[in-house]
């Protein structure tokens, strides 16, 4: 249909039937053909053909302006889809909590300088929430942390572009020189994110391992707010190592990372697949935030 919507624009351009077949390099009779195709499909004549050439009828006219605007539409679909075209507009990236920092902030710079017509959108979430939004569509892509022996789904795209451990934290004065592993730990509670967080569930089986229960005191999704949590008291947090060194002010908490107890993740850089115009620009970011979180 979209050849018939074409043909008729251009006739009703070059105001003959001749002069339309030269420009869409085709015979009258095709062009002639492919008019009528048209308004069969739409049930009305496009053209008065009582008169000599035959004008263009009023039902006509507003097809004209409506298949203006659909050709229009079309060629930005098609843009949308080629790896070719300049990347415009929003970009949605979702983070996962424990990367949700300021120097985030860099890669983003580098990408939009690239692509200077790129508007980013940023929003933190759980991994497993942000894997959905990408499913969805609701994400162009998203950075998160995996433990290190899972592998994304594989009805996605990612890529693993660093590593970091999680480590025990609590507020001063809790641990002691004495306390090295996971059963010195026994009776303490935690603050976490909520059900539903890889990182939490790859905790709970590492205690399990050893016969300790997951005691949670409270949870929440930012990570600032669980490490203010840590310092009044309410628990032991398990925190990226790369969130701690970014912090100043979070180095008294660092004394947990004396005990034998590391979770590995991994940094992923995920996608639903090819992003069209977009995908220049997501490897852009991808490689950007590989190299800042290798630093």
């Amino acid at each position: 249909m979209l050849d018939e919507i074409r043909t008729f624009i251009v006739l009703t351009e070059a105001g003959s039937l001749y002069s339309a077949a030269k420009r869409l390099c085709q015979s009258p009779s095709t062009v002639t053909r492919r008019i009528q195709r048209l308004e069969l499909a739409l049930g009305a004549e496009m053209l008065d053909r009582r008169v000599k050439p035959p004008r263009i009828t009023p039902i006509g006219q507003s097809v004209l302006e409506h298949g203006r605007e659909l050709m229009q539409t079309f060629e930005l679909l098609k843009a949308s889809a080629s790896n070719r075209a300049q990347p415009v507009g929003p970009f949605r990236l979702g983070l996962g909590h424990g990367l949700a920092v300021p120097g985030i902030t860099g890669p983003l710079r580098q990408m939009t300088n690239l692509f200077p017509s790129l508007r980013p959108q940023l929003s933190a979430d759980m991994t497993a929430n942000l894997l959905e939004r990408v499913r969805r569509g609701d994400l162009d892509a998203a950075v998160m942390l995996l433990p290190s022996n899972d592998q994304h789904p594989s009805d996605l795209v990612g890529r693993a572009i660093a590593t970091d451990k999680m480590s025990v934290v609590g507020p001063p004065g809790l641990f002691s020189a004495a306390q090295k592993t996971l059963q010195d730990l026994k009776g303490k509670s935690w603050v976490l994110n909520p059900p539903g967080c890889f990182i939490r569930e790859s905790l709970r089986s590492k205690l399990e391992a050893v016969g300790l229960p997951l005691r949670v005191a409270a949870e929440v999704y930012s990570m600032d707010l669980q490490v203010s949590l840590v310092s009044a008291g309410y628990g032991l947090g398990l925190v990226p190592n790369r969130f701690l060194q970014h912090r100043e002010e979070l180095k008294a908490l660092r004394a947990g990372t004396q005990f034998a107890f590391h979770l590995p993740v991994a940094i992923t850089f995920v996608k639903a697949g090819n992003l069209g115009r977009l995908e220049p620009a997501a490897m852009c970011l991808q490689d950007e935030l590989a190299s800042y979180f290798r630093s």
